[in-house]
């Protein structure tokens, strides 16, 4: 593999990684080939196609894989896969550790549904409702939230958005976002 790498042959490497893959007994070994395998079709073969099959393989083989998924998120908007664009965020947003992270995945699953690339008004509105979960003063979550009051500079600050955050988890609890 080091060789077919070294010697620039791609197409010959990603054969014998999906090989490696596909015999390997040790299930994280044949995922770290196939997410290799992806990377060499993604950026040295130009195969964006080949490239969502490999992390797919991934994500057959491991669901929760992270890497995988962020892999696919480029892949998916370059294509036009605007469903499979946000699956790529409401699946990430949930397991992402860092807070700030989780936010950032569910605005942009929000910024989709808000852009009529995803049609599901509900489910944007979710995202941006679950958004006040680590982030309960995000003005504009709370503005998709609970679009009521009509903003004034009296109830446009961090603390309004605070309580109508506050507010916003006794009337509706955030749900899990499902994929």
């Amino acid at each position: 593999i080091r060789l077919l790498s070294e010697a620039r042959d791609y197409k010959r490497l990603v054969e014998e990684l999906e090989r490696e893959a596909a015999a390997q007994r040790d299930g994280r070994l044949a995922i770290a080939a196939l997410l290799r395998a992806g990377e060499v079709c993604r950026d040295d073969l130009r195969d964006p196609a080949r490239a969502v099959r490999a992390f797919g393989s991934v994500l057959e083989r491991d669901p929760a894989d992270v890497e995988a998924r962020m892999a696919l998120e480029p892949l998916y908007a370059e294509r036009g896969s605007w469903e499979a664009h946000g699956n790529v965020y409401a699946a990430v947003a949930p397991v992402l550790a860092d807070p700030s992270a989780r936010v950032g995945a569910l605005r942009e699953l929000g910024r989709l549904h808000q852009s009529g690339k995803i049609e599901s008004a509900d489910r944007g509105r979710q995202a941006f409702g679950s958004i006040l979960q680590p982030a309960p003063a995000d003005i504009g979550a709370v503005r998709v939230v609970y679009p009521k009051p009509p903003v004034t500079p009296a109830n446009d600050t961090p603390a309004t958005a605070r309580d109508l955050g506050a507010v916003a988890h006794l009337i509706l609890p955030t749900q899990a976002l499902v994929p």
